[in-house]
């Protein structure tokens, strides 16, 4: 997000009161940020500037990714414009692989090994993210 320190601070006021409403006795606050920002947004209760996506932030997510290189070029839309942002880069194993392979690092589970252990503890993890808050 870019915004004045008077945006930002409404859209954090904004989000921070979306995110008390209890909404179910089960599942956390999982995707709270992302739910709360969306309404936020869309509701008009701040002002902001939507941009499509894949202009400086390419969000792939659950999509069929929109960016393509050549071995060695950096990915970028059928139109040549890079974006300076790939979010979610990691849902797709083509993007990861090609990312892995331009910088010569292994990007899995945050930059560490993929073991029983850290698989383990990710699920441990997002459990804990899960379980009924104490209201």
């Amino acid at each position: 997000m870019l915004g004045t320190r008077k945006g930002m601070l409404q859209i954090c006021a904004a989000m921070e009161f979306l995110m008390a409403i209890p909404r179910y006795s089960v599942g956390g606050s999982f995707g709270a940020d992302q739910a709360a920002f969306n309404v936020a947004i869309h509701l008009g209760l701040i002002d902001a500037d939507i941009a499509e996506n894949y202009g400086r932030v390419a969000t792939v997510g659950a999509t069929a990714p929109q960016l393509t290189a050549a071995a060695g070029e950096p990915l970028a839309r059928p139109d040549g414009f890079v974006p300076a942002v790939i979010h979610q880069y990691d849902r797709h194993q083509q993007i990861l692989a090609h990312l892995e392979e331009t910088s010569g690092t292994r990007f899995v589970d945050g930059g560490k090994q993929q073991t029983i252990g850290n698989r383990l503890k990710r699920l441990l993890t997002s459990v804990r993210y899960r379980l009924p808050e104490l209201r």
